[in-house]
């Protein structure tokens, strides 16, 4: 079984058996797959970008249904809760071919640096329970802090 969570599209993979025959010590073997996508995430990462603490800052992302059967959204959860938000987060079902555009909010606090998140998509798909988004921002220092650390 070859892994292909963070796969799509042609995959090749080479695996090496070693024998203890004198004459072929090592035999080669390729495997091919072209891993198609079921549930499309667009974009697979989010970038806040720069920004400054305490206003929003918001991002969409797409759902796509590539499969061949639809498949429920069961749940949506954001991490860190309290600094991210989606919207809708109602259930929904997507037919093959449908999409759903959502929106995500970024409302920044706490100390200047990088800040780390995720959506996690849960599904009702046997082979793909959950989908995780990834996303981060650099939260810039305040314009006051800027000044005060000058003197």
């Amino acid at each position: 079984m070859i892994p292909t969570l963070h796969y799509s599209g042609k995959l090749r993979k080479t695996i090496y058996v070693i024998t203890n025959d004198p004459t072929v010590k090592t035999i080669k073997l390729s495997v091919s797959a072209d891993i198609k996508e079921i549930l499309a995430v667009v974009p697979i990462y989010i970038n806040f970008g720069k920004i400054q603490k305490g206003a929003a800052h918001k991002k969409e992302i797409t759902i796509l249904n590539k499969g061949e059967e639809k498949i429920s959204i069961t749940d949506i959860v954001v991490k860190p809760e309290g600094l991210m938000s989606i919207q809708p987060t109602n259930r929904f079902t997507l037919i093959p071919g449908q999409d759903k555009t959502l929106s995500v909010s970024f409302t920044p606090s706490g100390k200047p640096g990088y800040i780390y998140g995720s959506i996690i998509i849960k599904t009702d798909a046997k082979y793909l329970p959950k989908k995780i988004i990834r996303a981060r921002a650099e939260l810039l220092k305040d314009q006051k802090d800027k000044y005060l650390s000058k003197d």
